[in-house]
């Protein structure tokens, strides 16, 4: 239905409208007779009730390490690293302001060892420790 009272729908516009080429709108309307629209422009931009979608815009995975880019410019990487080495991440971050977290995993009979996770520029971050054979970390990295 095109009719914009009618509680929900949608409306495809073709490309040679001549305001709205290529778009469309879903929308539906709550009790209270206000209308949400989900907007879908011909420049690939999606709006939820006025504000932008955020949505996945790039992904990697090959093995243990990862890679996701949002289409507000947020990262998510991450990967497996052993002691004294650095994990150089699939894309670089803005600057050193990104989180870290990591978890530790072990195959061996060695318990619980200190780990330093040093961010140390916006392409890599090292992992210092005690070394011993089958331990390591997930790493986890966020930021833009």
């Amino acid at each position: 239905s095109n009719d914009l009272t009618d509680g929900a729908g949608l409306i495809v516009y073709g490309k040679d409208h001549s305001s709205y080429a290529g778009q469309f709108n879903l929308y539906g309307i709550d009790e209270n007779g206000t209308r949400r629209m989900l907007i879908f422009q011909k420049d690939g931009s999606l709006t939820w009730d006025g504000h932008n979608v955020v949505s996945v815009i790039s992904h990697y995975q090959s093995g243990t390490k990862f890679c996701r880019i949002y289409s507000d410019g947020w990262k998510e990487q991450g990967g497996w690293v052993s002691t004294d080495s650095m994990l150089t991440w699939y894309t670089p971050f803005k600057d050193n302001n990104y989180t870290v977290t990591a978890i530790g995993q072990t195959t061996s009979s060695y318990n619980a060892q200190y780990r330093q996770i040093c961010i140390t520029e916006k392409t890599a971050t090292y992992i210092k420790g005690t070394i011993a054979s089958g331990v390591g970390l997930h790493l986890y990295a966020c930021g833009y």
